[in-house]
């Protein structure tokens, strides 16, 4: 994994979930029910992305 990869991600109160911290490697696969949360997970760090990049995209000229 290189040293900028991200290593954990912490959620609270998207959608249902209500907290939860994932410690990540590189290569992540998410197991669980129907209603578990994976797809509340992987959406969370989408909109986390989309948000840096707007902010990025604000501040650079």
């Amino acid at each position: 994994m290189s040293a900028d990869a991200v290593r954990e991600i912490e959620v609270e109160g998207f959608t249902s979930i209500s907290q939860a911290t994932v410690r990540l490697g590189a290569v992540n696969v998410f197991i669980g029910a129907n209603g578990a949360g994976k797809s509340n997970l992987s959406r969370s760090s989408n909109s986390w992305e989309r948000l840096s990049r707007a902010i990025w995209a604000c501040t650079s000229d």
